[in-house]
């Protein structure tokens, strides 16, 4: 069960999400036979991600709520925020920011409780996502400004460039574009550091944003031609 479970995370991570949950769906039977709950919470929250990645949220949700319960059943703690996390992730995608922020602030103090300072940093992060998305720019602030130094003390280095380019976006949306610049500007060497092209692309898109509402076409164009460079690759 293990290995076929394991196989099916493969498969996930290399972009084959019908492969994915080829073996995560063989694997499920196979803990309930054994009645192992950890496992088949553990492959229920596998396939619940694999939903989340083909978009398909409503499936993604209700594997979540089946891991969550076993969760709390059997008393695991990092099970059950990573579940309640999870859960907040799908609510902001569908469009519904109150309930996502429900189940953040339930997963937040379980991470702290635990001690799981890379899953707190996550969902400091989350939750200033969400701030920013209903027009709350400087809330949204106070939560990356949280989740930053965490992301540094665990040498998350891809986590620290994607709160860093958030902070630059509020910094942005308060109306402060040279402030936002300083930020995607610490995090655009850590992305090219990572290898992180994708977002490597994003933080230079939002330079370019930013030049452009400064009135700075130079520097503007400059950054249109690091994009082009970079796509061609």
């Amino acid at each position: 069960a293990a290995t076929l479970n394991n196989l099916g995370g493969i498969y996930r991570s290399i972009g084959q999400p019908k492969q994915a949950l080829n073996y995560h769906n063989q694997a499920l039977p196979v803990y309930r036979e054994l009645d192992d709950r950890s496992g088949e919470a553990t492959v229920l929250t596998s396939i619940g991600q694999v939903y989340y990645d083909i978009g398909q949220p409503q499936q993604a949700l209700k594997h979540y709520n089946q891991a969550l319960s076993i969760y709390r059943e059997i008393g695991d703690r990092s099970g059950e925020a990573v579940a309640l996390n999870n859960m907040g992730l799908v609510y902001a995608r569908i469009g519904k920011p109150e309930v996502a922020l429900n189940h953040y602030n339930q997963a937040l103090p379980i991470r702290r409780e635990v001690s799981d300072r890379f899953g707190e940093a996550v969902t400091l992060n989350n939750i200033g996502l969400v701030y920013a998305r209903i027009g709350k720019p400087e809330v949204a602030l106070s939560y990356y400004n949280q989740s930053l130094p965490i992301r540094r003390e665990v040498s998350d280095r891809s986590g620290e460039a994607v709160t860093l380019n958030n902070i630059g976006l509020a910094y942005r949306d308060m109306g402060q574009p040279e402030v936002a610049l300083n930020y995607y500007n610490q995090s655009l060497p850590i992305r090219r550091e990572v290898g992180d092209r994708s977002g490597e692309a994003v933080t230079l898109n939002s330079i370019g944003t930013v030049y452009n509402s400064m009135g700075q076409p130079e520097k503007l164009l400059i950054t249109i031609i690091k994009l082009c460079l970079l796509h061609a690759k």
